[in-house]
Order: structure tokens, then sequence, then C-alpha cells
């Protein structure tokens, strides 16, 4: 009760000392009910899901703009995972075959590489070549691994999952040997030795566990919800890999949990909560948008991602402010003509003096030319560039400012 109590006390104090000082914001919305989301980097990102039908999305340009690689995928795409530019994995079905999909060339082609009925709900990778998937379906739970990128799985392990639901939710390995998986009937388990035997180290009674986040092998974080009263939000926290666990209940339901650094956490729920003491207090961050965030992703420290349930993208910048016609955020570059032939405009806004750089990028996210670098006074400009030597396509236009980075079609069309 003391945690509880501190909790509300805490945050009704600073958010009404902080209004203004909001760091998420939409950037994109699907329209669609979406899932998963990775980020490679600040720049290059995935998001999937649809539970009418299948999306995958891939954006370039920090998630202002979104290419469609859904392809010929026809069921909802349950989870995305990426380990580079190129050669990422999602869990889907096309032409009545269900199971891992593999592309090497950035989303452009897929082809299927493990057959797997059971819903795959999470991967995790440890390196470029060794990584972990978990079919599961109601008691039946499996453990398969790759050690040559993907291009191969085996089942090493078969779960008894003795209390049913839909499976397991989320995994992470903080070592080698060491890792978790959280189920969406409320256990916590572990192996100690690569995947090769689990063990259920908790059970939370009346809660599903949706997300699981170890700073080191023996420090974690893992969240879950049940149906809404006083506490239908959990945090469970262990400093002992595991071998006992600390709950602290909210009041409303706690999805995704992810870590920055070892002090600095984040929770997805219907706002983002921050901890920058290893999860002792959580406070909201502000943030233009309220609803259910499930799923998140940090690229960087300070730069991060989020996926609500129906498909509205966040992102998280410390120089955003909620409520204000926020020059970066909300009155992005402009590009003319569309398309160009040799001359293209841009037209964006300089909130101070400082020196701006334009990047001519590809679809894989490539700088391929650099069209000006020069220091401007503050206010709207106009800059002109010249576009000849770039053969005909589609690119991207990266603006770069002292805090921050915009972004804008540019079609060149000789």
């Amino acid at each position: 009760m003391k945690n509880y109590l501190l909790f509300w006390l805490i945050p009704a104090f600073l958010m009404n000392t902080l209004t203004g000082n909001a760091q998420w914001y939409k950037i994109y919305e699907t329209n669609k009910q979406m899932r998963g989301i990775q980020f490679l980097n600040n720049d290059t990102g995935f998001i999937c899901g649809a539970y009418e039908g299948a999306k995958l999305m891939k954006t370039v340009t920090g998630g202002y703009t979104w290419q469609d690689i859904t392809g010929s995928f026809t069921s909802q795409i349950y989870s995305v995972y990426f380990i580079d530019n190129e050669k990422g994995f999602v869990y889907t079905t096309k032409n009545g075959v269900t199971g891992i999909y593999k592309t090497t060339n950035g989303g452009a082609t897929w082809s299927l590489c493990y057959n797997s009925p059971p819903y795959i709900w999470s991967f995790y990778f440890q390196s470029p070549e060794t990584g972990y998937a978990f079919p599961s379906v109601m008691e039946y739970a499996y453990c398969v691994k790759t050690t040559d990128g993907g291009n191969t799985w085996n089942q090493i392990a078969s779960i008894s999952l003795p209390m049913g639901g839909t499976g397991i939710w989320d995994s992470h390995f903080p070592t080698p040997e060491r890792g978790y998986f959280v189920t969406d009937e409320g256990s916590v388990y572990r192996t100690n030795n690569s995947g090769a035997t689990w063990t259920s180290v908790y059970h939370a009674n009346y809660y599903s566990l949706h997300g699981v986040f170890f700073t080191t092998a023996d420090t974690g974080y893992v969240t879950g919800s049940s149906a809404c009263g006083q506490s239908c939000g959990l945090l469970l926290r262990t400093t002992n890999g595991g071998a006992s666990w600390t709950p602290s209940n909210f009041p409303y339901r706690c999805y995704d949990v992810f870590f920055t650094t070892h002090d600095t956490g984040y929770i997805a729920s219907d706002r983002i909560l921050k901890t920058t003491d290893r999860g002792i207090t959580w406070i909201p961050e502000e943030t233009d948008y309220n609803s259910i965030i499930t799923q998140l992703s940090f690229p960087s420290h300070n730069i991060g991602f989020g996926i609500s349930l129906f498909g509205t993208v966040l992102k998280r910048d410390p120089n955003a402010v909620v409520g204000v016609n926020h020059p970066l955020v909300y009155n992005p570059m402009k590009v003319y003509p569309v398309p160009a032939m040799d001359e293209v405009s841009f037209s964006f806004y300089v909130p101070s003096q400082q020196d701006v750089t334009i990047e001519l990028v590809n679809g894989n996210g490539a700088t391929v030319g650099h069209l000006f670098s020069v220091r401007l006074n503050p206010g709207q400009q106009t800059i002109n560039a010249n576009l000849a030597q770039y053969p005909p396509g589609i690119y991207y236009a990266r603006l770069i400012l002292r805090e921050s980075a915009l972004f804008a079609k540019v079609v060149i069309a000789h």
C-alpha cells in the first residue's frame, strides 16, 4: 500500500509543476490494430500487426514516413525482429503456410525458414547468429533456436505451461546461458543452459504477464495486467536472478518494459512511465496521446518509440512540448515540386541560428549525397538544391538541425 500511495502522490505533484515539458508525441497513425515495434537506430524501424489482416511497415525517416512491406502475407503478423537493415524475421501466414519468414533485403521479399503452426509472439537474438523463438498455444510451448543467423531453426526444448492461456508473450536473454520468458497465464520461466531446459521461477495469480527485460543476469523486470480494480497493473522486480521477486501494483494495466541503462527504464501502459532509480519509483511522462501503449523500442538513450493498440506510433523527443505548435514536430519540412526534375526546394523552420545540413538518403536509410550545409538565421527558410546527378527514384531528404532531424520524401523524375 505504501508504494501505491507514493505512485499517486508524486506524479500528481510533478504533473502540475512540469506541464509543458512533454517528451512523447504522435508521429504516425495506421488506423489498424498493431502489435509490434522495433527500431534498429533513430531512423530505421518496423511495425507489425493488424488483427483483421496483415500489416508490416518500415520507416527510414525516424517514423515520420512509412513504407508498406506487407507483400503477400495474409494474416496478422504477430512479431517482427530485424538483426540489421537487411536481415529480419516475422511470424505470420503466407500462401496458407504459417511460420517464421526471413528477409535478407530489408523486407522486399520473404521466404519460409521454419514451419510452426503455434503462435510465436516473441523473437530474441543474442547475436547476429544466435536467436530464439517460442511457438506456443495453451499448455503447449517449445523453444526453437538458430545458430546460423536464422537460416535453420531447431527445437531444443518442449515446455509445459500447465495453466494454459495464449502462450509465451515475451523473452529476454541477458547472457548466452541465462534467459527468461513470461506467459499469458502469469508465469516467469528461466533457463541457465541456453534454452535446453526451462524452470518456472514465479507465478502471479490472476495476472497475464506481457513484458520482460533484464539489465544484468540477475536484475530484471516483468510487467503484467489483470481485470482492473484497485491494482490491475503489475511490475515484478528481481535482483537475484528470479529467486525472489518484489511486486508493485499500479492502477492501470502494464504491458511492455524497456531499460536504456541500468538505472533508467520505461513501462508502456495507458501512459508511459519512467524510472531513474532502477524501478523503485515511476513517474508518468507527458504526452499528447492518451490511450493504451503496448510495446516500446529505444534505439538510443533519449530517443524512443511506442506503438498503441490502435496503430498510433509515438516518439520520445526531450525537445517536444505538448500543447505547443512545436516547429520541429508539427511543421515538418516541405519539398516541392513533386516529382522533381533537376531542381528541388526545401521549406522548413529554424528555431535559432545554427548550422543546417540536408542529406539525400535511399530507401534503406543509406546516405547517397549531401545537398548542402549552411549556417542559417532563425525563422522560416527556403533552400534550393540540384538533383541532376542522382538517378530517378524515391529518396528521402534528411534535414539535420542542432537538436533534431526532419525527413521528407523526394521523388526524382528526370
